[in-house]
């Protein structure tokens, strides 16, 4: 009997514990959540294959969306315009992981701002000129960009939400 009370003992103590481990580990959760995480976080995911596809899709809909939407774009070639939205997202990938690499200091100061230095134009040489995509102007380009940008800063957000939900 005695061989009996201790193992039933034994399991009440390793159930409590676990109970107390759960409620600190939930806990630690509630405190650590901050909101903004999500907008310095990198990825859209964990796994950098699933972000550069979510990065892929996000930056075919949201400029495709724009595009439409405005109205200012004219394709001439779609396969041009797939393959510069591509090409798009993967120049940015490297761009923005070299400037975090080493620039973490001013990425953080100008509040990722920085990050214009190299999108205006990577935007400008994919899409406008080997997308074959006109906007009539100078003008509606900027305009065009700046939805862009703005439209897939949203998306982001609630696709970062969505991806990171358990660990902030």
């Amino acid at each position: 009997m005695d061989e009996k009370d201790k193992k039933e003992e034994e399991k009440k103590t390793e159930e409590e514990l676990n109970e107390e481990l759960n409620s600190f580990l939930e806990e630690e959760r509630e405190k650590n959540k901050n909101p903004w995480l999500l907008y310095f976080n990198v990825g859209l995911h964990k796994n950098y294959y699933i972000h550069l596809l979510l990065m892929i899709l996000v930056n075919m809909f949201c400029l495709s969306a724009v595009i439409g939407l405005i109205g200012y774009g004219m394709l001439e070639d779609i396969v041009l315009y797939l393959f510069s939205v591509i090409l798009f997202t993967l120049l940015e990938m490297i761009f923005k992981l070299l400037t975090f690499r080493y620039l973490t200091k001013i990425v953080v100061k100008s509040f990722g701002a920085i990050h214009l230095v190299y999108l205006i134009p990577l935007y400008y040489f994919t899409i406008c000129f080997l997308g074959k995509v006109s906007f009539g102007g100078f003008f509606k380009y900027i305009l065009i960009f700046v939805s862009f940008l703005l439209i897939r800063l949203f998306v982001m957000h609630y696709i970062k939400r969505i991806s990171f939900r358990g660990e902030l």
